[in-house]
Parts: structure tokens; sequence; C-alpha cells
């Protein structure tokens, strides 16, 4: 703490006037101020989307995470980008190359946001059963239509349930041999891919997608225009 000079005390908008006071100071500077210094800037690229995206797929492809994503673009509340208007993506300094040549690589059917269909409540249906049905997660559907019980659905409410690619999202069972909490994504190869680097792309490791598509242990040999299925961690 330290004594300031009655005759040379200064004052901001916010700061009361008053004579012969204390003025503590932070690393020199009077504390008072420390509160309307300005923070320091989040820098960031711009990347335009013509259509509405998937943001688990966009924080993928930009290899981030959804949160992180969300920081750099505060207005995206739902799932996926607007789909009325091109969007501006906001990506941290340094990640617009990358994002850019791994989305240019990608189908475009796996590039945009879910589409919808309406199921109405059935008697004794749940958002369980409706999930099974269609193949969507509990906490899609919640989210789309902004369930705060989802327990309590009522028999002839209308349910927004999504899609994506116009086709159903095929979710990891055990009759299907995928993970829970895993999508199916179709990936084409190309040439110059690696099996190791497709794995990483998606967050996996070359065991699993050798299992997942009968490839013998060991073997790193795919070729392009070969479709490789990989189960993707939701988020």
């Amino acid at each position: 703490m330290a004594f300031a000079d009655p005759n040379e005390i200064f004052f901001t908008p916010f700061e009361p006037k008053t004579k012969n006071r204390f003025v503590m100071e932070i690393e020199g500077i009077p504390a008072f101020l420390v509160k309307t210094m300005a923070r320091p800037q989040i820098t960031f690229e711009e990347v335009v989307l013509e259509h509405s995206a998937d943001l688990a797929v966009l924080a993928r492809v930009a290899g981030i995470k959804v949160k992180t994503l969300r920081k750099y673009n505060p207005e995206l509340r739902q799932s996926a980008t607007p789909a009325d208007s091109p969007y501006l993506l906001k990506l941290p300094e340094g990640k617009k190359e990358q994002f850019l040549a791994r989305w240019n690589s990608i189908p475009e059917s796996e590039r945009f946001a879910p589409q919808f269909i309406v199921h109405r409540v059935r008697y004794g249906e749940s958002l369980w059963t409706i999930s099974k049905k269609y193949g969507a997660s509990i906490h899609d559907i919640a989210a789309v239509n902004k369930l705060r019980n989802r327990h309590k659905i009522k028999v002839g409410n209308k349910l927004k349930v999504p899609m994506k690619g116009g086709a159903l999202r095929t979710w990891g069972t055990k009759d299907n041999g995928g993970p829970a909490g895993h999508y199916k994504v179709l990936y084409k190869v190309k040439r110059g891919d690696t099996l190791g680097q497709i794995a990483e792309d998606y967050k996996t490791n070359t065991s699993k997608v050798r299992r997942w598509n009968g490839l013998k242990y060991g073997s790193s040999l795919i070729y392009p225009g070969q479709k490789l299925k990989i189960w993707v961690k939701e988020g």
C-alpha cells in the first residue's frame, strides 16, 4: 500500500472524489483502475460456410473441441450453424489452413447439419423408444426440442428428430458392433491417405479402424476409393 499526495490524486468517472485517502497500487497501477483495463483480445481467423453445418463435425475438422468452437462463436447456441444464411465461422488463429484442407476432403453428406423429421408422440412412448426407432440420440432430440425434463413428454406432442445428410444417423449398438455413444461415418479413401492419418483425423486409433473394417492385424494397406467404416464419438 502506498500513500498518495492529496494534490496529485487523479480520478476516473467511476471513482468517487475524496481527499486525503489511501490509494492501493497493483504493479504500479492504482487498484481502482485495474478493473477498467481492457482484457487481451482473442485472435482468430474466419471461414465462410455457405450452408448449415454440424458443430461436432466442424470442431473435429478444425482439431478442437466443440466447447472451444463455441467460445470463439458464442452466438451458436444450437448444434449447428444457422440454416437460413451463410455463416462466418471464427477459428483459433493458425487453424484455418488445416480446417479448409480437411473440410474440402470430406463428402458433402457428412458436412452439413442434420435435417429433421416430425414424430407425433404415441401412448407408451418415451424419448428412449423414439431415439431407438430413428437412430438418433436422446440428447439430440431433447436439445432440438428444448425439453427441460426428458422423462416427461405428452401424447400427441410433435417432436423434431434430427436426421443427418438426408439419412438417419446410425448409432453404435451391440447388434451392429459399434461402440455406444458413437455414430457411423463412411470414409472414402483418397490418394495419399494412410490408415494412421485417417484414424487421427477421427480421433481414434488404427487398431479400431482395422477391427471395424475386417482388416488383418498389422496391415495398413488401403487404396483410393476404398470405403472405411469409422465410429465417431459424439461431440
